[in-house]
């Protein structure tokens, strides 16, 4: 049996997603005094952003490789893919800007710093932090037209062990920095699995694989790391958490990729994160990242006479909802936007690279 695996956004790598922002909820939940009964969930939302970012870093390396190699290196491939990056962040980010004026009295030299990505409060954090990747990206693909891959991985190799040693050396706090340098290790291995995922993953056996424990393996490193993530960022200041910290984020890193490949390697991981659920809330994870601290706070000035017990969840189903509505009326949109002005801007580029082909076939249509 044969299978083929382009690297393509499939409903599982959604699934995974969705675990992501659930950790990040929960975690915030948590802080807030949001507490499932018999867990200690508060301080875990670490785990899930550094999901994000390997998720992000494989999608968007691949999905430009694929480009690249189909296309040829091009100022319009280039130009699409910020395109779409913008389109895609921007829409939803101004509106909770707007939100934030209203709710968290953000005056408007705050939001302009939030718009030109050189601040980044609380939940905000992130996103400066993962726009400044997206500038590396085009010179890390780029690079694969001019070297060969084998050396571009070995350099992003280089590149993951010096931001290792960076950690190990300088100790820093994994709370929300805006800088990139620390965080650059889930990127980094993000893009290299782009990378090596890009040219599509070919599976072949004579019968599918047999059902193993091991295949939960990734799962079960994602939780295990997020329960040391809970540690750290709690005892982050203690030797050991500062001496331990770097290696568990390089872990983390490897086991979402890990957890990317056992999507295409094994039937079971496949339904446990193609689960409707986890992928409709990968769909609409953005919005939920977004929304979410505006209910949790909403919940904590208003007093709501609710059970302990119910609390959690019924913040997190107002936060679904209202990510939903956001996801319909506000990224989706925007999403199409860049979609469609990223494609015209593509094929801009391969129709002008056949034009310098002599007796260049184009294709129909």
């Amino acid at each position: 049996m044969t299978v083929n695996r382009p690297a393509e956004f499939s409903p599982p790598l959604h699934g995974i997603r969705g675990l992501a922002v659930l950790l990040v909820v929960f975690s915030h939940l948590g802080n807030a005094g949001f507490s499932l009964p018999l867990l200690r969930h508060n301080s875990i939302g670490k785990t899930g952003v550094w999901m994000f970012f390997v998720l992000s870093a494989y999608l968007l390396t691949s999905r430009l490789y694929e480009a690249v190699q189909r296309y040829g290196p091009s100022v319009d491939l280039i130009l699409a893919y910020f395109v779409q990056r913008v389109s895609r962040i921007y829409p939803l980010l101004a509106f909770v800007l707007t939100l934030h004026v209203f709710f968290s009295g953000f005056g408007q030299a705050t939001v302009i710093e939030h718009l030109l990505l050189i601040d980044g409060r609380a939940e905000l954090w992130a996103i400066p932090v993962e726009f400044k990747y997206y500038l590396i990206i085009p010179i890390i693909v780029l690079s694969t037209h001019v070297a060969r891959l084998r050396v571009v991985i070995g350099l992003l190799l280089l590149a993951v062990a010096a931001a290792t040693a960076y950690s190990v050396f300088t100790p820093f706090d994994i709370s929300n920095l805006l800088s990139l340098v620390p965080r650059a290790t889930p990127f980094l291995v993000g893009s290299m699995a782009g990378l090596l995922f890009g040219r599509g993953i070919r599976i072949t056996w004579e019968h599918p694989p047999r059902f193993s424990w091991w295949q939960f393996s990734p799962l079960v490193l994602l939780l295990a790391c997020a329960t040391f993530f809970r540690f750290a960022s709690l005892e982050w200041r203690s030797p050991i958490g500062a001496l331990l910290s770097p290696w568990v984020d390089l872990l983390m890193s490897l086991t979402v990729v890990a957890a990317i490949y056992s999507t295409f390697r094994w039937q079971t991981m496949r339904v446990i994160f193609g689960s409707k659920l986890l992928v409709f809330l990968g769909k609409i994870s953005f919005s939920v990242y977004l929304l979410h601290m505006f209910v949790i706070n909403f919940m904590l000035r208003q007093h709501v006479p609710i059970g302990p017990a119910l609390m959690p969840w019924i913040i997190l189903l107002v936060s679904i909802a209202l990510a939903t509505v956001t996801y319909l009326t506000i990224e989706l949109p925007g999403i199409r936007v860049g979609k469609k002005v990223s494609t015209a801007l593509s094929k801009s580029s391969y129709y002008r690279r056949q034009e310098k082909i002599p007796h260049a076939v184009k294709p129909a249509g």
